[in-house]
């Protein structure tokens, strides 16, 4: 009986340590993709400038108000936010994969091997 009940307290810790990593993954990836939004948004309203910017370089350059090299300046500009953003996409995306997989995702459920063992397991015990 007394290691019945040891073994009970063991499961029951074993159990409860689970619960909060577990706990603390899903916050952990709740967190990164809140950031993660916040960044891509901020990205995206750099990225619409870059382009308002590029925009009005090539119109000067068309009407003859300016060299060409303003015009490759906001385009490098606008590709890099472009490659950030797209970047924090990614990331956003992985941070969702993360909290998919520490809500449980990609859970397989046990073979009857797997169950037959543990049932054993569970007689010799009793």
């Amino acid at each position: 009986m007394k290691l019945q009940d040891a073994r009970a307290k063991e499961y029951q810790a074993q159990y409860e340590n689970t619960v909060l990593k577990a706990a603390g993954e899903v916050q952990d990836a709740m967190t990164g993709i809140v950031q993660e939004k916040e960044r891509k948004d901020k990205l995206t309203a750099g990225v619409d400038n870059a382009q308002g910017a590029f925009d009005l370089a090539e119109n000067r350059f068309q009407a003859g108000l300016s060299d060409y090299q303003p015009v490759l300046d906001s385009e490098r500009i606008l590709l890099t936010m472009k490659r950030q953003e797209n970047r924090s996409r990614g990331q956003e995306l992985a941070d969702l994969i993360h909290l998919y997989k520490a809500l449980g995702g990609g859970w397989q459920p046990l073979s009857d091997a797997e169950q037959a063992e543990i049932s054993r397991a569970e007689g010799k015990d009793k």
